[in-house]
């Protein structure tokens, strides 16, 4: 298989190519149309002086067509170019997320919030995040969807479903990333496409009245013969007053009606053509895998002609304010006519949008987990276990190179199992607990792992990392870490799914003594609890717990001394922690100790 950064060299070289040779026929095509119109204008004046109307008819018949021709072929070919621009920018995107250079990505920085059971303390969003990592999407509404796949776990039935279509779209990544591409033009707000779903889902709206309907066809054609009379006839144009009279009325009368449509629909045109692309990518393409075939079912030729025909709707809505739509609305009633063409076209597919709205944004999660399974080929996908065993063989932190990343293997099952991890400092427990962690929300959404091998199971994760103080609410950091642990209880006695649960140096905020107690009273608590996880601590007084307890186990990271050196090896090791680095630490930043 070829290595993920030379297929995206390759794609990269391939498209910037193709790229070139279509920008020279755009170029090429817009100086054409400029001296057609410039060759129109000449020999129109040309034969207008020579007083040869025949061949002044032709002119303007001809010059439409060709123009029109030239037109179109310009459009196609920016098009495109777009295109090729598109799925360039996307191999770089993939090199750099190869190369962990994350910083000009969408971080999602937004769904940040400390409240959330784990997404603070395991970087799922924000600078260097997981998000920027996996996500891909690029319609709102998928990236509202991989958002909520990152917040929950999925059951075990849907977990292994999504397994298998990452694995198949993981192979396809030719149509991956002609399926995201395709949807790299939507410039849509999740506001106003919160906005389209709630006009979609409304009853109440109805289209222009039967008499104002009927009234869009008889006033124009009056209006017609009007000024018929007064250009071959005589007849006083004063004539044409009373029917432009009343079809102000009528326009006035509707006003209301179009501008509810107008704000509801607002900015969604060019997401409506990223769908139109996606959907004709998703189309030409064949299946095997249950969820994917089940997302592309409802879709078709007659999907795409409808989303077509509605972004042509929205279109001319958003062109109304045009001066030439408005002297031709007075004279023949578009907005009649645009109005119940929307309505009637709203009562055809208002029930089938939303659902290729949702199919849409599933298949982009999916793609975006594809391709991310295909760029770290080392990763894998875990096995769901049905008890309380957590197993893993050369796991690493997904946002470490691999250049720098140490993976260790790890064991742990049984309900009320706590882990205590005592090490001396930065040896790498808190990076381990959030290797732990973040892997498992990887594979709790159906994606791979950074793992050689690991058995996870369905559960509730929670973590208690980074408690700090809050000026505002005036609550200490130690404060906000016992609201911490009050929520990690809460959320045991409440959740339906077993709670894996990682706390990072508990109780630090106090002095030795109470920690000490504070920490043996709520290890002993959790082991009581239908939960499991892992405690890191420097106390080695709680370690020896497991002496007492079976449900409780002792890991640790170790380091040693080397003249002036400390050396790592963020290896986890069983037993309690036997090397302590403090002092050292404390004499190389120039703190004199007592003796």
């Amino acid at each position: 298989m070829t290595h993920p950064r030379e297929y995206y060299v390759a794609r990269i070289q391939d498209f910037r190519l193709k790229m070139d040779l279509v920008s020279r026929e755009v170029y090429r095509l817009s100086w054409a149309r400029v001296l057609v119109f410039l060759l129109f204008l000449v020999l129109f004046i040309f034969f207008a002086n020579d007083r040869n109307g025949l061949a002044m008819v032709v002119s303007i018949a001809v010059f439409p067509l060709v123009f029109g021709t030239l037109v179109n072929r310009f459009n196609r070919k920016s098009e495109l170019r777009e295109t090729y621009r598109n799925l360039m920018e996307m191999s770089e995107e993939e090199l750099l997320r190869l190369d962990y250079q994350l910083k000009t990505l969408d971080d999602g920085s937004e769904y940040i919030t400390r409240e959330h059971p784990y997404s603070y303390d395991l970087d799922l969003f924000g600078k260097h995040s997981l998000f920027q990592l996996l996500n891909r999407t690029q319609t709102p509404d998928g990236r509202q969807m991989i958002v909520s796949w990152m917040l929950a776990p999925a059951s075990k039935d849907e977990i292994l479903i999504r397994q298998e279509a990452v694995s198949e779209l993981q192979g396809k990544m030719d149509w991956v990333h002609q399926f995201l591409s395709a949807g790299r033009s939507a410039t849509a707000t999740v506001e106003n496409t919160g906005r389209l779903k709630s006009w979609l889902l409304d009853k109440s709206e109805s289209g222009a009245s039967h008499l104002f309907t009927v009234l869009s066809y008889i006033m124009p054609s009056l209006l017609v013969a009007a000024l018929v009379a007064v250009v071959f006839f005589g007849v006083s144009i004063y004539i044409l007053f009373p029917f432009l009279a009343v079809n102000g009325i009528i326009l006035a009368r509707i006003q209301e009606k179009m501008r509810a449509v107008s704000e509801q629909t607002e900015g969604n045109v060019k997401l409506l053509r990223s769908y139109e692309k996606m959907i004709t990518c998703l189309i030409r393409e064949d299946f095997t895998s249950d969820r994917l075939q089940q997302l592309c079912k409802p879709f078709g030729m007659k999907s795409v002609q409808a989303i077509k025909s509605l972004r042509n709707l929205l279109d001319i809505l958003d062109g109304r304010s045009n001066m030439f739509y408005g002297i031709f609305d007075l004279a023949f009633l578009l907005d009649v006519h645009l109005l119940n063409r929307i309505r009637k076209w709203k009562s055809e597919n208002e029930h089938d949008l939303s659902t290729w709205f949702e199919n849409i944004a599933e298949l982009e999660v999916l793609s975006s987990m594809g391709a991310h399974a295909y760029l770290f080929p080392g990763h894998t996908i875990p096995e769901i276990s049905a008890d309380w065993q957590l197993n893993a063989t050369g796991v690493g932190h997904p946002l470490i190179n691999p250049n720098e990343c140490v993976i260790n293997d790890f064991t742990m099952q049984g309900e009320g199992t706590v882990v205590i991890v005592t090490g001396s400092n930065m040896s790498g427990k808190s990076t381990f607990l959030r290797t732990v962690g973040i892997n498992m929300i990887l594979g709790l959404m159906g994606s791979v792992v950074c793992a050689e091998r690991m058995l996870i199971p369905v559960s509730q994760v929670f973590t208690g990392m980074r408690s700090e103080d809050d000026l505002a609410s005036h609550i200490s950091s130690f404060y906000a870490e016992l609201r911490r642990i009050r929520a990690l209880l809460e959320k045991i006695q409440t959740s339906e799914l077993p709670v894996l649960f990682m706390l990072d140096e508990i109780l630090k905020g106090t002095n030795t003594q109470d920690r000490h107690r504070g920490s043996e009273g709520l290890v002993k608590q959790l082991s009581m609890m239908p939960a499991f996880g892992f405690i890191s601590t420097h106390d080695l007084e709680i370690g020896r717990l497991g002496e007492q307890d079976k449900k409780i186990q002792n890991y640790s990271f170790n380091s040693s001394i080397k003249g002036d050196e400390i050396i790592f090896d963020y290896k986890i090791s069983p037993g309690i922690c036997h090397s302590f680095n403090a002092s050292k630490l404390m004499e190389k930043m120039g703190i004199h100790l007592a003796d």
